[in-house]
């Protein structure tokens, strides 16, 4: 049933989870505000006062426990050495962070100060190769961390997104917990501070199912939160490519994304560059 479906995905989210690197705790998700009922003309109806957002563009994405460097390393990419360095240091790591070893911590560590010194692209922020979708490889462990945080982004069954768009008259930066029932998205009002770091204030949060075609909310007062509910990122290195980033979060967590490329934009790349 869907009020069954609706439990699966949270209790797969792990029950009240911290969403990782934000310092925000989630209470249990309010089932009961979701019910089911059926009209004269057989329609789903959402009973609830809270606002529903359609969401016509979702894509659902299956989860599994291969590492995302190993698959991303595989593919004809492009990346740079120094980012081929960094990416090689990151295959064996589980858990997007959680499982590596010092050594191998450090490895990756000195793979990240190499690019950072590197630079990369100017003022990242200024850029539109910073907007998109960017699935999370790596993440270190800050020692404000609570284990529940550390848990939810370390469990490779799930997939984890950051989306940037800040070309927009509503500047977004959210956060995605995707797997294959669907996806937890939590978003904030985004501002440029400079040429690297982007200023952000959640606001609010939804689930996103595959067979629904619109969203649930998911009340959390971000309000009461006050100065919790805020924060900063800093991009320490954006590749000329557009495909690997590196950020650091107000929280002291450094992060390694890699951009998600939509199928026909491949395609496109590959017919004007006659490789791939």
């Amino acid at each position: 049933s869907l009020s069954l479906s609706l439990s699966m995905l949270v209790a797969t989210m792990t029950v009240s989870p911290e969403i990782a690197a934000l310092g925000l705790r989630f209470r249990d998700f309010p089932t009961s505000s979701f019910v089911p009922n059926r009209t004269n003309s057989n329609a789903l109806t959402y009973n609830s006062s809270l606002p529903i957002r359609k969401n016509p563009n979702f894509r659902a994405y299956s989860s599994s426990l291969t590492n995302e460097a190993e698959q991303v390393i595989n593919a004809p990419t492009g990346f740079t050495e120094a980012e081929n360095r960094l990416i090689e240091a990151l295959i064996g790591i589980q858990g997007r962070g959680r499982s590596a070893s010092p050594q191998q911590i450090n490895e990756v560590e000195r793979a990240v100060q190499v690019l950072e010194e590197a630079q990369g692209v100017p003022e990242p922020t200024s850029s539109s190769l910073i907007d998109g979708r960017w699935q999370l490889m790596f993440s270190t462990r800050p020692t404000t961390d609570s284990p529940t945080q550390r848990t939810f982004v370390g469990v490779d069954f799930f997939k984890v997104f950051q989306e940037i768009h800040l070309r927009t008259n509503d500047p977004r930066v959210s956060i995605k917990f995707s797997n294959a029932i669907g996806e937890l998205e939590v978003e904030a009002a985004a501002s440029v501070r400079d040429g690297k770091r982007i200023l952000f204030q959640f606001d609010r949060a939804a689930f996103s199912f595959k067979f629904l075609p619109f969203e649930v909310p998911y009340p959390v007062p971000f309000r009461l939160f006050g100065d919790a509910a805020k924060g900063w990122l800093d991009t320490t290195y954006l590749s000329s490519s557009g495909k690997l980033c590196i950020s650091r979060g107000n929280k002291g967590t450094t992060f390694v994304l890699q951009k998600e490329t939509e199928p026909r934009q491949e395609l496109l790349s590959a017919i004007s560059t006659g490789t791939g």
